[in-house]
This record gives C-alpha cells, sequence and structure tokens, in this order.
C-alpha cells in the first residue's frame, strides 16, 4: 500500500498461514521461515535513488605544448552526496587510473581520471558500480587543444593601429560595400527583391613576411543576417596588380554561418603575403555579415609587415566603339555640310558624371 486503508483488503497484503484462516483465500498452509523467507518489497518512505550526482568534469594540464592533442591531463569529476552502497569506481579504459576521494565513504568529493594515454583528445567516462548506483555513470571527450599555451596577437585588426583595407572590385547599384565602425566590419550586399547586382568587396591586409612562423591564425566572431552568401578567406603571394580580381587567390576556408573561427595559416610559411576575406554574391541571396574582435596571432614569432600598398580598382566599365557619321545636308564642295557623329559604346559605369 501507499496510502492508509482504514479497512483491511486482503488484496493489500501476502498472508500466510499454517491452516486455513476464515475468510481469507490469499494464503498458503505451508508453515514459513522468517526471516530468510521474506520479502517486503518496497517499504513505504524507503528509496532506491543513488544517494551521488556526478558533476562536471574539468581539465588539470600537466604540459602546455602548442598543437592538437599533445598534452596530458587530469580529469577531475566532482560528486555530491555519498553512497556506501557503491563497491568500486572504473572506468571502461582498464589502462585509466581511477583515484580521489570514495563516493562510498566520502560526501562531496572528487573522482580523478588520470594515466599515460589520458591527454587531448581522450574520450573518457566514470562509472560507479554497486548498490543503487550501479552503472550511474558520465563521459565526455577532452577538447584537442585544452592545453595549448594562450598565442600572442599579431595584429589586432579591430582595434589596433593596423586595419584591414576596405577594398571593392564591384558593387551593386545601391553601392553596398564593406564598412569598418568600432571595431566591426560589415556588409550587407541586399538591394531588393528580384536585384542580382553583383557585389564583389574585400577585406585586404599585408604584405607579410611569414618566413619561421608556425601556428599562425586568423581569429575573428562572425554574425550572419538571412543566409546565401559565404565568405571566403584566401591569400594571394603576389598582390603587384593592387586590386582583387587581378590577382591569384588561394582558397584558406569558407565562412558559411556564424561563429567564431579561427583560420589556420600556418601553413602559408612564405614571404610577400597578402590575406583578404571576400564577400562575393550575384544570385540574389545577399547575406549580411558582421566581423568583430578579428586579430592575427602566433604562438611563438610573429611576422614582420611590410609597406602596404593602396589598392586601385577603378576599372572603367563603359568601352567606346568605333564612330559613324549621319550627314544632315548633301552639298558639293569641302567642310560645308553639317553631319551627326554617332559613337556605340558596350557597358554602364555609374561613377561618369558627364
Amino acid at each position: 500500500m501507499s496510502v492508509p486503508n482504514a479497512t483491511f483488503n486482503e488484496a493489500e497484503w501476502n498472508v500466510w498461514a499454517d491452516s486455513p484462516i476464515t475468510g481469507c483465500t490469499n494464503h498458503t498452509n505451508a508453515a514459513q521461515d522468517a526471516p530468510g523467507i521474506f520479502d517486503p518489497g518496497a517499504w513505504i518512505g524507503s528509496s532506491n535513488a543513488c544517494g551521488v550526482s556526478l558533476g562536471t568534469a574539468t581539465y588539470f594540464c600537466l604540459t602546455n605544448t602548442a598543437g592538437a592533442d599533445n598534452d596530458f591531463v587530469e580529469i577531475r569529476i566532482p560528486y555530491t552526496g555519498s553512497d556506501a552502497g557503491i563497491t568500486s569506481v572504473s572506468s571502461s579504459d582498464q589502462g585509466a587510473s581511477i583515484s580521489g576521494d570514495d563516493p562510498a565513504t566520502t560526501a562531496d568529493g572528487t573522482i580523478v581520471i588520470s594515466g599515460q594515454g589520458v591527454q587531448e583528445g581522450y574520450a573518457w567516462d566514470v562509472i560507479l558500480n554497486g548498490g543503487d548506483c550501479d552503472s550511474n555513470s558520465t563521459s565526455g571527450t577532452v577538447p584537442s587543444t585544452e592545453c595549448d599555451p594562450a598565442r600572442s596577437t599579431c595584429f589586432d585588426l579591430s582595434g589596433g593601429p593596423e586595419l584591414f583595407e576596405l577594398v571593392t572590385v564591384d558593387s551593386n547599384f545601391e553601392g553596398d560595400v564593406w564598412t569598418f565602425s568600432s571595431g566591426t566590419y560589415t556588409m550587407n550586399g541586399f538591394c531588393g527583391g528580384g536585384c542580382t547586382d553583383v557585389s564583389d568587396t574585400w577585406l585586404i591586409f599585408g604584405p607579410l613576411d611569414m618566413t619561421g612562423v608556425s601556428d599562425f591564425i586568423l581569429e575573428f566572431d562572425a554574425t550572419e543576417g538571412f543566409s546565401g552568401t559565404d565568405l571566403n578567406v584566401q591569400y594571394t603571394l603576389d598582390y603587384s596588380s593592387i586590386c582583387p580580381s587581378a590577382a591569384t587567390w588561394t582558397s584558406v576556408q569558407s565562412i558559411t554561418s556564424s561563429g567564431n573561427y579561427e583560420v589556420d595559416l600556418s601553413s602559408v610559411v612564405r614571404n610577400n603575403v597578402f590575406v583578404g576575406i571576400q564577400y562575393f554574391d550575384s544570385d540574389g541571396s545577399y547575406s549580411s555579415w558582421s566581423l568583430s574582435d578579428l586579430k592575427l596571432a602566433s604562438f611563438g614569432v610573429c611576422p614582420t609587415l611590410g609597406t602596404r600598398p593602396t589598392s586601385d580598382c577603378a576599372v572603367c566599365e563603359v568601352s567606346l566603339g568605333t564612330e559613324n557619321y549621319v550627314c544632315l545636308t548633301n552639298t558639293a564642295g569641302d567642310n560645308n555640310d553639317n553631319v551627326t557623329v554617332e559613337i556605340p559604346y558596350t557597358g554602364s559605369e555609374r561613377t561618369i558624371t558627364s
């Protein structure tokens, strides 16, 4: 029963007797041994819940080396409560060493996982065995760069003296281009429903001498509005044309959604390196982007920044053709007839004033 009942109901009881009892049918005539044969089931007010609650693991770094999956750690799992029914604490990795406090005897302690293979990238678990806590567990994976030393900021491109150059190859009829304000670069190419004007606008930084530089990244926070326009982080070794459209670029990473990014540039160990972030769209999808907290950072030596050129993509989009003369009069003699000169052209250029 789980609630009081003032009236006896045989169905709520297990009745055993040596002889029949008047009015009772739920019993046998066989004698029973007490107390070993009796099974009380679940007593009112008792609990079968585990008395230990496992918390969120923290990682204690034993080494601090740049690179992924190469530092050793201790995994520390806090717990609250205790439960005398626990017979052991284990891990599915038989090679892992389990130490720290014993939740069977010590309340509110810490379980520690360590060992030769416990390092960055390690998938771990801890399991309680015995009693009401049997098979209670928690697990996780040590992040691959958990113990890496902090990188040094080589260039703060959001708040430092050196910023990205804003360069436009082509813009829509509204003139949407990258802009910079209060540490944030923004671009929104939307120009109305049905608009498919080309938007090709860049953030450019360089030239960088990256000889001897390792573990070099471009990091930033990206926020995308709408969807459809990816950003392309690229580099070039020849920016002599001083316009992105005339340079040959190598793509490093596409930025497809909002998030915090670390773009690895460590493989570009060359001189005269220019880094570019391109916004290009011509199909009417037109995302909006905001980039903030942009930094070029390294674990060791920083690259050297050379003399920065000023980009110039001022290319006239109008081509003049071969002229045609339309005679308005036809009189014998030289230089005495009026004519109209017609000059065909292709393309258009909104910057033309007259």
